[in-house]
């Protein structure tokens, strides 16, 4: 085999055929370079400038929270629920939320907790008084008895006896 036999695989094309580009379609590639650059440098300024508002909001848009206690403590736990449903817990007397009707329950030094619902006002200073638990009126109280529990007792005990009311699926 010889040289000649190879082909080459770039092909030239004359200078004649290559087309030259026009004013005008510079014109339109420059503009459109110009706007592509704009969107490109103003994306992330709005974003900072969104970023900032947010945060703004977040951190100013809020009332407090002093929960006022008639004894003294060691332990605190403060569950906070808005009505939609989503909780947020704190572990301090006195925090911040964003304006709105809220229901805390609030357990002491491992005591029951205690239910206690707010109105939280934009600026202002929601004072909670907090009670201490009380037992529930229809609480069953417990049954001291010498003699051994029957076979109806265990029965009662079941998983299948202690369901809610919304738990139709469970046996």
């Amino acid at each position: 085999m010889s040289d000649s036999s190879v082909k080459s695989p770039i092909k030239t094309v004359p200078l004649d055929t290559v087309p030259v580009p026009t004013e005008s379609s510079v014109g339109k590639v420059t503009k459109a370079k110009d706007y592509v650059g704009l969107v490109v440098t103003s994306l992330p300024v709005l974003g900072a400038i969104g970023t900032a508002a947010v945060w703004a909001l977040s951190y100013f848009y809020v009332g407090s929270v002093d929960l006022n206690f008639k004894k003294p403590y060691h332990n605190i736990n403060v569950d906070v629920y808005n009505p939609k449903g989503s909780q947020t817990t704190f572990h301090t007397p006195h925090f911040e939320l964003m304006p709105g009707h809220y229901f805390f329950m609030i357990s002491v030094d491992g005591k029951p907790a205690v239910n206690c619902p707010a109105e939280i006002v934009y600026g202002r200073n929601t004072q909670v008084q907090v009670d201490d638990p009380q037992p529930l009126v229809n609480e069953p109280q417990p049954v001291i008895s010498n003699e051994t529990s029957s076979s109806t007792d265990e029965e009662d005990t079941t998983p299948s006896k202690k369901r809610k009311w919304w738990q139709f699926w469970r046996k």
